[in-house]
């Protein structure tokens, strides 16, 4: 039998209120700011008075509203879709991200065209040749994403790692738009309407929602993903260690300072472990022999640990669990947080 020690897994402290209402705040203003700024520039543009006219109006529609919407909606704060579950809000997802791409594709005939009969030349500026790695950018995303979508028709096999790919070349095609949007405002049809202290303000306009996102996708789904990745990898088939049995001797919560303590975990190889958890047991054991009993400081670890050791218990008759009744709720809270992932 070996011992390991695993040490404190300390619970997220609960956040104030005024913090999290200037949050809520922060993401519906960038609701607002997406929607305001799109009307603005197709007002602006005053549609149908030339071909020029409607290639503000498209590529608004597209970049600056429905790639924005797009990517907010997997957000657990700003999503104005929160009341739908997961897989509703990937369709919407898909349903967004395909409108913005049909708008950009008509942004992009209707530029042609006016180059071609006004005969001025293609690729003139910075911002058209932004506007180029944007529209081959986010056309390699839609690409990524349909692998995602079906991932068994695209013969993919590391979904999770494709996933932590897609979120961050995701950011920057998003911030890629960001800067093409900037840089239209340098031109000469822009800043023949809109001067001074305007000018700044509607440069400012377009940062605000690329801040939000970036902040959602750096500090929520990037290290989500990383966590999925090892949430995958150990539930992996294994062929180097034999299966294992995992048993917790003792698991407490304090509602005073309330914490997950794994006090002990027992790792013994058995025998007669079977079934379709008897993999998964085994990377279970080795990751807890080769990442998690050196480093009881790494919390998100550690609470991959207890998911795991839930997950296992559910499906395997070799795990046995010894737990009070609070500490099994919040464990059954967890996995189904990691599962929703």
């Amino acid at each position: 039998m070996q011992p390991l020690e695993v040490g404190l897994v300390p619970a997220p402290a609960r956040e104030p209120r005024l913090s999290l209402w200037l949050r809520r705040g922060s993401g519906i203003l960038a609701h607002l700011v997406a929607l305001g700024f799109t009307i603005f520039l197709t007002a602006l543009s005053r549609p149908g008075t030339s071909l020029f006219s409607w290639h503000p109006v498209f590529m608004a529609l597209a970049f600056c509203l429905c790639m924005a919407e797009a990517i907010l909606l997997f957000s657990p704060e700003h999503s104005l879709f929160f009341f739908c579950s997961r897989k509703a809000r990937i369709r919407l997802h898909w349903a967004g991200q395909t409108l913005a791409i049909l708008c950009a594709a008509l942004g992009l005939g209707f530029i042609i065209l006016s180059r071609a009969r006004s005969e001025l030349p293609h690729l003139a500026s910075w911002h058209s040749w932004a506007g180029v790695v944007t529209l081959l950018a986010t056309g390699g995303q839609a690409l990524c994403g349909s692998c995602l979508l079906c991932p068994r028709a695209a013969g993919v096999s590391r979904v999770a790692r494709l996933k932590l790919y897609h979120l961050t070349c995701g950011l920057v095609v998003y911030l890629t738009a960001t800067v093409t949007v900037l840089l239209g405002m340098y031109s000469v049809w822009f800043q023949a309407q809109i001067k001074g202290t305007a000018w700044y303000l509607c440069l400012a306009l377009p940062l605000y929602p690329a801040l939000v996102i970036m902040h959602q996708i750096s500090s929520s789904y990037l290290p989500k993903k990383k966590m999925e990745m090892l949430y995958w990898a150990a539930l992996g088939k294994s062929h180097v260690l034999g299966p294992v049995s995992a048993s917790v001797s003792q698991v407490s919560v304090s509602k005073q300072s309330p914490t997950f303590s794994v006090c002990q975990m027992d790792a013994t190889e058995h025998s007669s472990c079977s079934g379709p958890w008897a993999g998964p047991l085994s990377r279970l054991r080795m990751l807890l022999s080769h990442s998690l009993s050196p480093c009881p400081s790494w919390p998100s670890r550690n609470n991959l640990l207890i998911g795991l050791l839930d997950l296992g218990h559910r499906g395997s008759g070799t795990v046995e669990r010894r737990v009070p009744d609070e500490a099994l709720l919040n464990s059954k809270t967890l996995i189904k947080a990691l599962k929703s992932l």
